[in-house]
């Protein structure tokens, strides 16, 4: 699957589910206002001002296709299959609407059904004090206990620019280690980058600078 066939079925994917298309923003932030990074750095970059109620959303479902740049970790391109600075980043966003139930629904749906990603490979992690997301993974979807892993703040916690604040993670991963020739247990454990694949990462914003 190219990543051109990718890009157009999360976007109708969302579409589908009632979201509403908006366009990549520039790479330079301060065409929308923000002068917290240089560059572009993340699909919700742009939205911040629609997550901290400082304007209004075009509609409470959005998908997007986002150009992103970052520079943090420059070194390491090249040198492993997983590092880039240029990159699309495809989002869906909820103002208001759906939270971790449906995020977790439907981007299960996405990886598994869409992409067809088998279900054996996958591993799931939740941030350390989420009971909420684990319930869901185990009860909801009905993943066994034993794929569902708890990380703190160094594994599971992405940290941005100040104007977004602190956020914690919940992902999927996928276990690369039959490709590789690599044994692993759990690939999401070992955080080893050679065997393991971020698939799908969500995030619900629980605080920012100002205090939201």
């Amino acid at each position: 699957m190219t990543t051109t066939e990718i890009r157009t079925k999360f976007i109708d994917f969302f579409v589908q589910r009632d979201h509403r298309v908006i366009p990549s923003a520039l790479l330079n932030p301060e065409t929308y206002g923000d002068k917290t990074t240089m560059l572009t750095s993340a699909g919700m970059q742009p939205l911040v001002p629609f997550f901290k109620a400082e304007s209004a959303p075009p509609h409470s479902r959005i998908v997007s296709c986002q150009k992103c740049c970052r520079a943090d970790d420059v070194e390491e391109v090249g040198r492993t299959w997983r590092h880039a600075t240029f990159f699309e980043m495809l989002g869906n966003f909820s103002f208001g609407d759906y939270f971790k139930k449906e995020a977790i629904e439907w981007g299960y749906e996405f990886v598994t059904d869409v992409l067809e990603i088998p279900r054996e490979v996958l591993w799931f992690s939740v941030y350390q004090e989420d009971d909420e997301a684990e319930a869901i993974w185990k009860n909801h979807i009905g993943i066994p206990a034993d794929r569902v892993l708890r990380f703190g703040r160094k594994d599971n916690w992405w940290v941005t620019a100040d104007r977004v604040g602190r956020i914690p993670k919940f992902s999927t991963t996928a276990d690369r280690s039959s490709v590789v020739g690599i044994p692993t247990a759990s690939p999401v454990a070992t955080a080893t980058a050679t065997v393991r694949s971020g698939t799908w990462s969500s995030s619900s914003t629980i605080n920012s600078k100002a205090g939201n």
